[in-house]
């Protein structure tokens, strides 16, 4: 009866949106159901479910070691630290953004270790485009430009490692969370965490997915083969809820958090 019901709903809804008078209505109903659906929720950090994740969802596994890749001024890296015990491995290479970091390192008991060095699939150096009033918009997309609302003119040359390499430098042998907002970057940082995944796989990996994926021709089932064993979850304000990879209301390209659950820990992040 239920299904019923919602079927003549959505007929009837078709019926009357399909007018071109009620286009743009339509269009901001469609902008809204996105939003609901974990899309766009960029406003702060508990709209786009950030905050859940570290106060709540960290909180229950307990992390122990996390690497913060694309850390800009370290926002997320003083959320974590705020909210569990754990020691921050933050990797940004943006000079002007260091500053704010050795501040919360600082002050951080020896628990945040700063690297000013970019992370990818392999070692060396890149050309990195960015704007000095918007460094969290900071990209190696030589094409990035072409979303409106970026405007990277400056270009810096960075080193880069990856996380492999990091984490064998460092005798790290077990990474228990992994933040990855590279803007369009992120296939890279998964492949240079191939070693990680296969010796000791983290208990949960958030990555950002946005309009750069779409530029790079990648998509979220795309990044899941990178990530084969673990289930995918959307974030959302106060919960995490479960994806299908493959499904298409999980590759629209519009600004959203993913979180990649290790399957053993599930019940214990949802």
């Amino acid at each position: 009866m239920i299904l019923r019901i919602l079927g003549l709903m959505e007929r009837l809804y078709i019926s009357v949106f399909r007018i071109r008078s009620l286009a743009k209505l339509n269009r901001a109903v469609l902008r809204a159901a996105l939003r609901a659906h974990g899309y766009n929720n960029y406003a702060s950090a508990k709209e786009s479910g950030e905050e859940y994740l570290i106060t709540d969802v960290l909180r229950r596994i307990n992390p122990e070691v996390v690497f913060d890749v694309g850390a800009n001024v370290g926002k997320y890296s003083e959320a974590i630290l705020r909210s569990t015990n754990a020691e921050v491995h933050a990797f940004e290479p943006i000079p002007i953004n260091l500053e704010r970091l050795r501040e919360i390192q600082n002050k951080s008991n020896g628990r945040l270790i700063v690297n000013q060095v970019g992370v990818g699939d392999v070692p060396g150096m890149l050309e990195l485009a960015y704007n000095p009033d918007a460094t969290a918009h900071a990209s190696f997309l030589n094409n990035v430009n072409e979303i409106p609302y970026i405007n990277n003119e400056a270009m810096i040359e960075v080193e880069v490692t990856t996380l492999d390499i990091y984490a064998k430098k460092h005798s790290l042998t077990a990474i228990d969370f992994i933040k990855i907002d590279t803007e369009g970057f992120e296939a890279e940082v998964l492949t240079g965490m191939s070693n990680i995944l296969s010796s000791a796989p983290p208990k949960m990996v958030q990555i950002e997915f946005n309009t750069h994926q779409m530029l790079r021709g990648h998509s979220i089932y795309t990044l899941s083969q990178l990530l084969p064993d673990f289930k995918l979850f959307q974030m959302l304000p106060g919960r995490l809820d479960e994806r299908n990879p493959i499904d298409p209301l999980s590759n629209v390209y519009q600004y959203s958090n993913f979180v990649f659950v290790r399957p053993d820990i599930c019940d214990h992040v949802v």
